[in-house]
């Protein structure tokens, strides 16, 4: 087993807390184009994944559900 000392605990502490600010920015930047457009949302799918994942999970978590799914069956029919 690793030992973690004090100093490497305080630094990942540090870096999820960036990490956590940083998806808080891009949800608060991108939200009123991601809650809108869901051609943004489909481009943001292909590009960057993860992001956009933080953004569904995020609303989930706010008690908003549905956007995936409605992205999901609105990008199926598109391709029909």
């Amino acid at each position: 087993m690793v030992a973690v000392t004090k100093e490497l605990k305080q630094i990942l502490i540090n870096q999820v807390r960036k990490i956590m600010r940083l998806i808080i920015h891009v949800n608060i930047c991108w939200e009123n184009n991601l809650s809108f457009l869901s051609d943004f949302r489909y481009t943001m799918q292909k590009r960057f994944p993860s992001i956009l994942e933080v953004y569904y999970k995020s609303n989930e978590w706010s008690g908003i559900h549905g956007i995936r799914e409605n992205d999901q069956m609105t990008w199926l029919s598109s391709k029909n």
